[in-house]
């Protein structure tokens, strides 16, 4: 959801950037802090993803180790999931560098003057945007099944009266 959320709004705000005609550069300082602060940002939501775990388990009393054992479990299935995501977003990100760079080439060739280069550059940007959100659905029926198999995990957690009851 957050993911999907998050190639939304960043395909609205490219989607806006073109329309507009204006994309600035970014300086290499200001590029710098936005990856420093997007690293802290996704220590974060780890960090809080595994106290939110943590937590959840205590909430199922006598079934607690057995709520963890399935956040184990659902971060197993999800593993290989996320590597072929992973995967997907590198080839995705390395064509739009390589586009990126023939656009570049083409201007220092003078074969396109600044407005094409930058609007050859969005349309770069623009596709990897597609090209990760298409990405995603090709993953979406496997986290989905992982999802399905941790919900019914923890709805037999659920029902245990004594942890030696617990599945």
């Amino acid at each position: 959801m957050i993911r999907g959320t998050s190639l939304a709004l960043a395909l609205a705000l490219t989607g806006s950037m073109l329309l507009s005609g204006v994309a600035q550069a970014a300086s290499p300082l200001t590029l710098k802090c936005v990856r420093s602060k997007s690293t802290q940002h996704r220590t974060c939501i780890n960090t809080c993803r595994d106290s939110f775990k943590a937590a959840r388990a205590e909430c199922y009393g006598p079934g607690s180790g057995c709520a963890q054992d399935c956040a184990t479990a659902n971060d197993a299935c999800l593993k290989p999931v996320t590597d072929e995501l992973a995967l997907l977003s590198d080839d995705c990100n390395k064509t739009q560098r390589d586009a990126i760079d023939a656009c570049r080439s083409a201007f220092q060739n003078g074969l396109i003057n600044d407005d094409q280069l930058e609007q050859c550059a969005n349309n770069a940007r623009l596709v990897n945007l597609e090209c990760r959100l298409a990405a995603t659905g090709q993953v979406d029926d496997k986290r989905l099944a992982c999802n399905q198999a941790q919900a019914a995990c923890l709805g037999a957690c659920a029902s245990c009266g004594l942890p030696s009851q617990c599945p």
